[in-house]
Order: structure tokens, then sequence, then C-alpha cells
């Protein structure tokens, strides 16, 4: 069996109507939600299939540079791939991540060629359901974003995440809001990273007079509340110890991520795309196991990604591996016909938890006709005016 094609869609989902908060630094519009298909072809009929980020670079490097070395290869032989890609001159920045999602598409070929599941092929399954963290992908006002959090809960997610932005006061409100509206059991995540994506929106004082006052909600955890090379803030906010830290999501380094490891950080977000794939991803992962260390696989903005992510974390006991981000792009907030319909049947999952599929590859079955009913769409998906 050969390798006959390989694509990257990028694909957009223009909304009904765009999406409008006022934040922090003035009003944010989305007006479409994107996503980037990989798909491999063989001679004998199979597609193998990936997700990723919207990006036109990723796109670029897999179509142009990455076809080549792809076209006419054995498709198992993966590791044999990546000795061929990675002895090449030069090595054009985003190639590991393109590469990853080259990678997860031939996982999935492989575990359909030889009728496995992806999880037998990243290693030994220790489980079969992995938590899922609701996570909104929109800045939402206090109103919207309680709305969404509902939806979730009643669907059966026990942790929804949120987005930091509007301002303090804002914040504040949409804070009181979810926990209001959310059963006591429901975890919550705030995810601060506006409070260095913004400038100076957010002083010092409120982030850490806001970290005060979410520790009273018991949160599961505050996420990314500083910027990857602030050490000063990254001290200051961990010092406290008032509420549990997650940061790494903005890492693409190994070296970088184990060492934030062996801070004070309480859990690491890992991009496995970001180091390299599914398969490059695994030894870090199991060293940060080995020491001890809590970990959740975040990144993914598709269903797809989601189920990919699953057959890793299979691998990993749920002391270590806490579970995966889940998009909230089917939500009353921000419904996506994209999401939606990208894969034929909805994935299993049952009380916020996602069973593992044990079908051939991913074991799920990707909708072709997403490639070609949402073509790609130029322009910015989201602006602050």
């Amino acid at each position: 069996m050969k390798v006959t094609d390989l694509q990257a869609y990028l694909l957009s989902a223009p909304l009904a109507e765009p999406i409008r908060t006022r934040i922090a630094i003035g009003e944010w519009i989305c007006y479409k939600q994107d996503c980037l298909v990989v798909r491999i072809y063989t001679d004998q009929g199979l597609s193998g299939y990936a997700a990723g980020p919207p990006s036109a670079n990723l796109a670029q490097l897999i179509n142009r540079n990455l076809k080549s070395a792809v076209v006419n290869i054995d498709p198992v032989k993966i590791e044999t791939l990546r000795k061929k890609v990675f002895e090449r001159r030069p090595q054009f920045p985003g190639l590991p991540q393109a590469f990853g999602l080259v990678e997860a598409a031939l996982i999935d070929l492989h575990g359909k060629i030889e009728g496995r599941a992806a999880s037998e092929l990243l290693g030994t399954a220790q489980r079969r359901k992995i938590p899922l963290v609701a996570r909104s992908v929109l800045y939402l006002d206090s109103d919207h974003c309680a709305q969404e959090a509902v939806a979730m809960s009643e669907q059966g997610f026990g942790t929804y995440r949120f987005r930091l932005g509007l301002g303090y006061v804002g914040d504040m409100e949409t804070l009181g809001s979810l926990r209001d509206v959310l059963p006591k059991a429901c975890r919550i995540v705030a995810d601060a990273q506006a409070w260095w994506q913004m400038g100076n929106a957010y002083s010092e004082a409120q982030s850490e007079a806001w970290v005060s006052r979410l520790a009273e909600h018991a949160p599961l955890w505050l996420a990314e509340p500083f910027h990857p090379d602030d050490t000063h803030g990254y001290k200051r906010i961990a010092a406290t110890k008032t509420v549990p830290i997650a940061s790494g999501e903005n890492e693409s380094s190994s070296e970088r991520l184990q060492a934030l490891g062996e801070s004070s950080v309480d859990v690491l977000q890992v991009k496995v795309m970001q180091l390299g794939g599914l398969i490059s991803s695994r030894p870090v992962l199991q060293s940060l196991a080995a020491g001890g260390q809590q970990f959740v696989l975040t990144g993914a903005t598709t269903p797809l990604e989601v189920v990919a992510l699953a057959h890793l974390a299979s691998g990993f006991s749920e002391e270590n591996c806490l579970g995966i981000d889940w998009p909230c792009f089917s939500s009353p907030a921000s419904f996506s016909l994209l999401a939606e319909e990208l894969l034929k049947q909805p994935l299993p999952i049952e009380s916020g938890s996602l069973r593992v599929p044990d079908g051939p590859g991913f074991g799920v079955e990707v909708n072709e006709s997403v490639l070609h009913r949402f073509p790609w769409k130029s322009g910015a998906a989201s602006c602050v005016v």
C-alpha cells in the first residue's frame, strides 16, 4: 500500500450573526470559525484524517513541503518518514507542528490498515474514559457565559472554563453569575491569558484581588495567568498559593515544559502538536507522569482533535492526565455547523467523559462533504475595534 495524496484543507464557517462582546480594550467581534483538516489517501482507497489550528502557514507547509515526502511512502513507516523530513534543510518555522498533523493522520490510517485502535499504536491503554473540560472559545458577556455554562452542565460536564477579558468589574460579574447558575459540584476554571495579552488593561493589584475572590469559589485552577517569559509574574502569583495554577499551553519546547513542571505550577497544560505530535510528545508526557506531575491536554478546536488526544490520554492514569479540553463550539452561545458536522456521528460523551472509541484508527468517520461545503474565507476570524 502506498500514499497517493496528501492535502490540508483550510475551512471556514461564517456565523449567521457576528458575536459582539465588550471587553476591557474595546469591542471584540467574531465573524467566523475556522479549522484545518488533513487528509491522507492511499492507492487502496483508505484515508486517514487529522485536524488542527487554522493556520495558512501550516497548510502551506503540508501542501508544498511535506506532500512530496509523503506521497508514495508506505503509510505505516512513520518513523522512516520522520527521519526523511527532519534530515532535510532548511527547517522551516512550524515544520514540527505541521509534521505532527500529518503524523496524526498517518496514525489514523495505520490503525485502519491493521484494524487496530490508535490507542494501541500509541502505547498500552490504561483507561477507556477520559474526563473533558468544557472550554469556552469566545469572549462572552456575563449573561451569554452563564447560558453556555448551564448548557454544558446540563450535558453532564462537571467543569467549565471561561475567558477573562471583560475588565475587572465585568469578570467579577461573570464569576458571580456562574456560581449562581451552576450546581455546586460543577468546578470552574478561569482562563486569565487576557491579563497579559491585553497590555495594561489589568493592574497587578486587580489581578491579585481577582485571585483572592476566585479562591472563595474553590476553582479547579487558574489558567495561564502570566506570560511564558514573565518570571516575576509567575513567581508573584504562584507564591500566593491562593488557588491552583495551570500553565504551559504556550510552550513549544519540551525542555521549557519540563522546567515549568519542576517549578511550583500545579497543573501543566500541554499542546501536543506544538511538541511535534502524538508520538513525539509521548516521551515528554511519560517523563512528567514519572515525576508525579499532573497535566491536561489542550489546544483542540474540533471533535476530531479531541478524539485523537483521547487515544493518547488513554495511555496515562487519571492521577497524571486529568483530562482534555472540550471546545464549546456547539453551545447555544456559539453554534458552529462545521464543528457539529465534521464527524458523521457525535463522539460518545457520557457524564462529561469521552469513551475512547475502540474502532480502527481514531474510531470515527469524517464527513468528507465538509471539505467542500465550508470553503475558506479569507480575513481574520475575529478582531477588536
